[in-house]
């Protein structure tokens, strides 16, 4: 690794790395539309899916996991 890339990972690894609770909530509203669909399909290994999805941007985000 020259000094070029040691300063750009150490800057990147100083950022956060965690989502803003209303930025994950907007994303999972999102989710929870296509989490519906695949319900009333009948889709069910795909629902489990999206609400996998929606808990770790919950975690990502600070908030408690809704889908254990």
């Amino acid at each position: 690794m020259n000094c070029m890339e040691k300063d750009f990972w150490d800057a990147t690894m100083k950022e956060e790395t965690t989502v803003k609770p209303e930025i994950a909530n907007e994303i999972i509203r999102h989710l929870q539309g296509q989490w519906a669909f695949y319900n009333q399909m009948g889709m069910k290994d795909e629902a489990v899916r999206i609400g996998h999805l929606a808990d770790e941007l919950r975690v990502a985000s600070g908030q408690k996991v809704q889908n254990k």
